[in-house]
């Protein structure tokens, strides 16, 4: 039971070490009802058209999320976006953030 209980703790402690972090230039943002959709150029995460980064807009950082979205397109500023897979064409993320 001992054995089997630290291997369970390492299995889940080396799946939250497969998250990736991206960064790069906006390419598309996609809002669709209460959820935002969008990709970055260049990004080994999203490998076809349909494949977008998404978070729904249920809390002020979300909101504050889309906010940066918005502005790093308009000026042409780099995001990192941070999710556990990069599988799927819809892709969760667990947040974003932009460096100055």
């Amino acid at each position: 039971m001992k054995k089997s209980s630290i291997l369970l703790f390492l299995l889940i402690l080396s799946a939250k070490s497969f998250a990736v972090t991206n960064v790069g230039l906006v390419d598309r943002i996609y809002p669709s009802g209460e959820s935002v959709k969008f990709r970055l150029k260049e990004d080994s995460c999203n490998g076809s058209l349909n494949e977008y980064y998404e978070f729904t807009l249920d809390s002020e950082v979300k909101k504050a999320w889309f906010s940066i979205l918005l502005s790093a397109a308009a000026t042409g500023a780099e995001v990192a976006v941070r999710v556990e897979v990069c599988e799927g064409n819809r892709k969760p993320i667990d947040y974003l953030y932009q460096n100055f």
